[in-house]
């Protein structure tokens, strides 16, 4: 049994990580590119004052991106 089975049967995310895996397992590319954005947008936050707005929006971008993935998936 590899990780993420043993992560599927957690009580109450491992039926959401399912979902939101079985998408990502399927679309791998706009997966990494929404979780680089998320990583920018971390990066930009902690960088500087000015850039929190965008670095906000990045997080809200990869945010709604999980909840569609949760839903497609």
């Amino acid at each position: 049994m590899n990780i993420d089975r043993k992560l599927y049967t957690l009580p109450i995310i491992g039926p959401a990580y399912e979902r939101t895996h079985s998408y990502f397992r399927k679309n791998i590319t706009i997966t990494d590119l929404f979780h680089i954005l998320m990583g920018i947008g971390i990066g930009l936050i902690l960088a500087n004052y000015n850039y929190v707005f965008f670095g906000i929006l990045l997080l809200f971008l990869g945010i709604v991106f999980h909840v569609y993935a949760y839903m497609k998936g």
